[in-house]
């Protein structure tokens, strides 16, 4: 019934638009021909004045059936809104439960982009329509276009882009993977573990790493971020952040509500200084989710850091390389 309803509506809408211009097209050729009757049997001036008059009446009457059009699409979606909210089954529900209610009842309505969700093997589950609207901050629409246009938007993407759809189609060099991978490891939050290992920073395509952030988006709703700097100048940071930038477009448009917290192991005093200036810029959300530890022992407290030794060789590899330079530093004694 409701692709039905959508059918109709939007053949109304294109027959109204189909005889809006056609009004337009007929006033403006009936103002060419009393033009040119005005040239042949009136004066000049008669002529010149008809011609744009019958050209504004046109054009006017082309501009209000566009925006009649919109004014009716408006009313539609308004309506489609109002309506989900009235047919809501009575339960012991909350406004939460309603939104969701609606955002599923306008994807209903809307077959390409079911069409290209199961294409992209994007599961349009409870799940991530609570993403959306808790980035959405628990509405339909986000300050840009609603919430259904971004899912829209993130349904026609992944049904273009391989990675996201079969990640596991993509081949993965070594060095990307000492860069950038999936230690199959989840936090005390069960967050997934994503690692950054600053040592091995390259170039690495924008394929690979949205293969890493699908599987490890693919276990759990959440993904925890953990750069390693052991061993790496400070400068590299920013190096990271540079080869990473090609990918924040990419996760803030298509994962929302995916990100749970970045870590940084052992960043180095002058991070944190930016980092003591760059806070006082951000809001109490974004400071709790960035976190810097200066030891294993306090990573331990987020993530296991025997199971991340155990899974990830590069993370183990550079562990065992701080611990024989820390064997190795002379020890000063004090008298």
């Amino acid at each position: 019934a409701e692709r039905r309803r959508a059918r109709s509506i939007a053949v109304r809408a294109r027959r109204f638009l189909r005889s809006g211009l056609a009004f337009t097209k007929t006033v403006s050729t009936r103002g060419k021909t009393v033009a040119a009757h005005c040239t042949t049997r009136c004066t000049t001036l008669g002529a010149r004045a008809c011609a744009p008059l019958y050209d504004c009446a046109s054009t006017y009457a082309a501009r209000s059936c566009l925006l009649t059009l919109r004014v009716a699409e408006f009313n539609n979606r308004t309506a489609s809104r109002l309506f989900a909210f009235i047919n809501t089954p009575i339960k012991p529900a909350t406004a939460r439960s309603q939104l969701k209610a609606v955002l599923r009842q306008e994807l209903r309505m809307r077959p390409s982009l079911l069409r290209d969700a199961r294409k992209g093997k994007l599961a349009l589950d409870d799940a991530c329509l609570e993403r959306y609207l808790a980035a959405a901050k628990w509405s339909l629409d986000f300050p840009d276009r609603p919430v259904v246009d971004a899912i829209g938007a993130t349904a026609a993407w992944r049904a273009s882009t391989v990675a996201a759809r079969a990640p596991d189609s993509i081949r993965a060099e070594p060095a990307w993977r000492r860069f950038f991978w999936s230690a199959g490891v989840k936090t005390r939050r069960k967050e997934a573990v994503l690692v950054l290992h600053a040592r091995h920073a390259v170039d690495a395509p924008l394929s690979h790493l949205i293969r890493v952030i699908e599987g490890g988006c693919r276990s759990t709703q959440r993904a925890c971020v953990v750069l390693d700097a052991r061993g790496a100048p400070s400068s590299s940071l920013f190096d990271v952040a540079k080869k990473m930038q090609k990918a924040l477009p990419v996760f803030q448009a298509h994962y929302p509500g995916r990100l749970g917290r970045v870590v940084v192991l052992e960043g180095g005093r002058p991070v944190s200084l930016i980092w003591g200036v760059l806070s006082k810029l951000c809001d109490e959300e974004a400071k709790a989710r960035i976190a810097f530890v200066d030891s294993l022992d306090q990573l331990d407290a987020i993530v296991s850091v025997a199971e991340l030794n155990g899974r990830d060789a590069v993370f183990a590899e550079t562990s065992r390389l701080a611990q024989e330079s820390q064997a190795e530093a002379p020890h000063t004694l004090y008298l």
